[in-house]
């Protein structure tokens, strides 16, 4: 479990927290490997020549190959440091993550206003256990949150999914067995329908929130 304990709101617990796949960094390094392989490229063509037009010519490209160097490697830098400090946590009240640098992206959901998770993963994802999970809240596809890269995005998953489960219980909202098996058959079905492209995501949603609420 991680997360710091000033995130954490009143009577808030962390259930399980995950962080990016080191797959992410190669993912994300792919032009900075290109710089770095284009700096290799003018070391061999940079000639020996000091004086004249070559002379000027191996100057610059003297100038291109450091700077490749320069950007390639600072890039790789930048990619395991955003790595390394990227986390996604979900808590018994919300869902809630951080990556990035420069550009750094907060986001937190709270448990009860998440309709759906969507998960994806590659060929890649699958092999070495990483994908995308795209988190959709009571507002539709406008209060969608993805998450890129995370490692074992079943398991984030499930534990969103046990912790909805249980508030509903408590909250006393549960349906009998039977209404319960009949609306994740429901469920099930409606969202190969929506990934088969036999229904529409607005059509989709609409069917979806009475059966949620049976569960």
């Amino acid at each position: 479990m991680s997360a710091n304990a000033g995130q954490l709101i009143s009577n808030e617990q962390v259930v399980y927290s995950t962080r990016k796949h080191w797959a992410a960094v190669l993912v994300d390094s792919i032009w900075a490997i290109l710089f770095i392989i284009g700096a290799l490229v003018l070391s061999w063509l940079e000639g020996d020549t000091t004086s004249g037009i070559v002379g000027v010519l191996n100057r610059i490209i003297d100038m291109l190959r450091l700077a490749a160097f320069l950007i390639g490697f600072g890039w790789i830098a930048y990619n395991i440091v955003a790595w390394r400090t990227a986390e996604y946590v979900v808590s018994n009240l919300r869902v809630f993550g951080h990556e990035g640098l420069l550009r750094r992206r907060e986001s937190e959901t709270l448990l009860a206003s998440i309709t759906d998770i969507e998960t994806s993963q590659g060929l890649l994802g699958r092999t070495l256990g990483y994908g995308n999970i795209r988190i959709i809240s009571a507002a539709g596809r406008p209060g969608t949150d993805t998450f890129t890269a995370v490692q074992r995005p079943d398991g984030f998953k499930r534990n969103i999914l046990e912790q909805k489960a249980a508030r509903t219980i408590a909250n006393g909202s549960v349906g009998t067995a039977e209404e319960r098996a009949e609306a994740f058959q429901v469920l099930g079905q409606l969202a190969s329908l929506r990934d088969a492209g036999a229904i529409t995501q607005a059509e989709y949603e609409a069917k979806r929130a009475s059966w949620v609420a049976k569960i």
